[in-house]
C-alpha cells in the first residue's frame, strides 16, 4: 500500500501486538465479572432459600404438635426457579416428662432439586418445637 505525503500506516504485526496485549489486559476483567455474576446469582438463591425456611418454620409454628410429621422433598416455585423443602421431624421421649410435655426435632432443608443425589442443599435449619400439656 503506498503512503500520500505525510501519512503514516500501521503494518498488520503492530495491529495484531496491540489486539493481543488489549486482550491480555481484558481477559482478568472478563473472569472478574464472570465471578461477580455468580456471587450475585449465590446470594439469591440463598435469599430465597431462607425467607421460603423462614415462611415453613412460622406455618409449623402454627400447626398441631401431633400434625408435624416428616414429609419428602415438597417443590416450592418462584419466579424463576423451583426448590423443594423436606420436613424431617423426629420426637424426643427422652425429653418428655410425666406432665405431658413433648418435644420434637425439626430440621427443615432447602435442595436445588428434588432432593436427591445430585441436589444441592441451599439452607437448613434446626429446632425443637415443644408442647405442654399441663397447667
Amino acid at each position: 500500500m503506498r503512503k500520500k505525503d505525510g501519512e503514516r500506516a500501521f503494518s498488520l504485526l503492530e495491529v495484531v501486538v496491540t489486539l493481543g496485549v488489549l486482550t491480555l489486559l481484558l481477559l482478568p476483567l472478563a473472569r472478574t465479572l464472570n465471578d461477580g455474576m455468580a456471587g450475585v446469582i449465590r446470594a439469591k438463591v440463598t435469599s430465597e432459600a431462607t425467607a421460603l425456611l423462614q415462611r415453613a418454620v412460622e406455618e409449623i409454628k402454627q400447626t398441631d404438635f401431633d400434625a408435624v410429621k416428616s414429609t419428602p422433598p415438597v417443590k416450592y416455585p418462584t419466579s424463576d426457579s423451583a426448590y423443594y423443602l423436606q420436613i424431617s421431624a423426629v420426637d424426643q421421649p427422652e425429653r418428655e416428662s410425666v406432665d405431658g410435655a413433648g418435644i420434637k426435632t425439626v430440621t427443615l432443608t432447602i435442595f436445588t432439586d428434588d432432593g436427591g443425589s445430585t441436589g444441592e442443599k441451599v439452607a437448613e435449619i434446626q429446632f425443637w418445637l415443644y408442647r405442654y400439656d399441663g397447667l
